[in-house]
C-alpha cells in the first residue's frame, strides 16, 4: 500500500506546485486579465466584451470592468479605440511597473487614444463604463504600428 501511496501524493503535490503561480494571480475576487492576441503579420486586433457599472470608485475596484494585457515595443505607436452599443464603455491605459500601475497620460476614461509608447513593457487597458446605471456591450480595437513606418507613411503622403 505504502508504494502505491507515494506516487500518488507525489503527482497531487506536483499538480498544486505546478498551479501555484495561477492560483496566487487569481485570487479570490479577481477577474482574469486577458491577452490581445494578433494574427501572424497583423497589426490590428480586437476583442469584443461586456462591461457593467462600477460598484466602486475608479477602474481598479470595479469588479465589472474588464482587463486586457498589451506587450509593447519601444518606440511603437499605438491605436486604441473601444465602441459600445450605448457609447458608454470608456478605457484606460496602464504601465505596468514594479511599483505597480502607471496611467499613460491622456490615456484614462477615453473612447480613442493614439501615441508613441516610449518605454516597452507589458501595459492593461481597462474597459469600464461611465454609466452608474447600465452595462455595455463593446468592441475594443488595438493597433500596433512601428513608429518609423508611421513616418514613412507620411513622407510619401502629399
Amino acid at each position: 500500500m505504502f508504494r502505491k501511496t507515494v506516487p500518488s501524493l507525489f503527482a497531487l503535490f506536483a499538480t498544486l506546485l505546478m498551479g501555484a503561480p495561477y492560483l496566487r494571480a487569481q485570487s479570490a475576487g479577481t477577474k482574469p486579465v486577458y491577452p490581445i492576441r494578433f494574427k501572424p503579420c497583423a497589426k490590428t486586433a480586437a476583442v469584443e466584451g461586456r462591461v457593467s457599472p462600477p460598484a466602486g470608485e475608479g477602474d481598479m475596484h470595479d469588479p465589472g470592468s474588464e482587463k486586457y494585457a498589451l506587450g509593447v515595443r519601444a518606440g511603437q505607436r499605438v491605436t486604441l479605440k473601444v465602441s459600445s452599443d450605448n457609447r458608454g464603455a470608456v478605457f484606460s491605459l496602464f504601465k505596468q511597473t514594479p511599483g505597480g500601475p502607471e496611467p499613460v497620460a491622456g490615456a484614462a476614461g477615453v473612447r480613442r487614444w493614439s501615441g508613441a509608447l516610449a518605454g516597452g513593457g507589458d501595459y492593461t487597458i481597462t474597459v469600464s463604463t461611465r454609466s452608474r446605471a447600465a452595462g455595455s456591450r463593446f468592441r475594443l480595437t488595438v493597433t500596433l504600428r512601428q513608429a518609423v513606418e508611421r513616418e514613412a507613411l507620411s513622407e510619401v503622403t502629399p
